[in-house]
């Protein structure tokens, strides 16, 4: 764990407080403890959140740019093909160059 060297003093309703030191007693963690592992687990779940929103939206994107090149009406199992013949056209190509 790291160095603790910064206090901060945060003030809590007599309830949730409460809740906070019933919880931290089942868990077998002090106080701190627990609520620097609420904090931390926050904290992750936002950034985790943040990245899986940034894969969304690049795939979005993608979805977009391949939407528009290759679907013009067509349902998915033509546009399948016609990703895979492009793609083995590409590869031929590639094999008679060398």
């Amino acid at each position: 764990m790291h160095m603790l060297n910064k206090r901060i003093q945060i003030l809590f309703d007599e309830q949730l407080a409460n809740k906070i030191v019933e919880r931290a007693k089942q868990d077998n963690l002090s106080m701190g403890e627990f609520i620097r592992s609420a904090v931390t687990d926050k904290l992750e779940q936002e950034e985790l959140s943040k990245k899986r929103q940034n894969a969304y939206d690049q795939i979005q994107t993608l979805r977009e740019k391949y939407g528009k090149k290759y679907a013009k009406g067509k349902d998915s199992v033509a546009i399948i093909r016609e990703m895979r013949e492009e793609r083995t056209k590409h590869l031929l190509h590639i094999l008679h160059d060398k």
